[in-house]
């Protein structure tokens, strides 16, 4: 299975063909959470949540920073992943911020800090990454853009 999303073709010039090959809801829903960076995430936060010493004044700092690395690591990850067949815009924000809530449904540094004045609540958290993840994958089915939009980044990069 490919790693990205494979998008619906738009009406354009010549013939419309069945393509056999467009992501279903369930398929995007699969593609769009990001589980090579969330486990990364998952073991690093893991290792400082598990093997910090509990007063230490770096655990809060370093579980912030491997929560910051990640998230900017997410489109990097997934332009590398799918430069080889071209990427289309639109997957790298949807992923990042999918990575960002199910990181927030896994607690971490989330655990001790306030958001929008409010403690945190595991049973929320994973309200929000269920809904956003399956209401993404529900709601919008790409298509390919029409010559004169925004093209999917070339296979060799955006430089190539």
């Amino acid at each position: 299975m490919n790693r990205l999303i494979v998008p619906k073709r738009t009406a354009g010039p010549g013939p419309l063909t069945v393509q056999s090959n467009v992501d279903d809801a369930i398929t995007r829903l699969v593609k769009y959470i990001p589980a090579e960076v969330i486990s990364g995430y998952t073991m690093l936060s893991g290792i400082v949540a598990g093997v910090a010493p509990p007063n230490s004044p770096l655990k809060e700092f370093a579980g912030w920073a491997v929560f910051a690395i990640f998230t900017g690591l997410t489109p990097i990850y997934l332009w590398k992943v799918g430069r080889p067949t071209g990427v289309q815009w639109w997957h790298l924000p949807i992923s990042t911020v999918s990575f960002v809530l199910w990181a927030y449904a896994l607690g971490g540094p989330f655990t001790s800090a306030k958001i929008f004045g409010l403690a945190y609540e595991s049973w929320f958290a994973a309200l929000l990454a269920g809904l956003f993840s399956w209401a993404i994958a529900i709601v919008w089915t790409p298509t390919e853009p029409q010559p004169s939009g925004i093209p999917a980044f070339p296979k060799g990069g955006p430089n190539a």
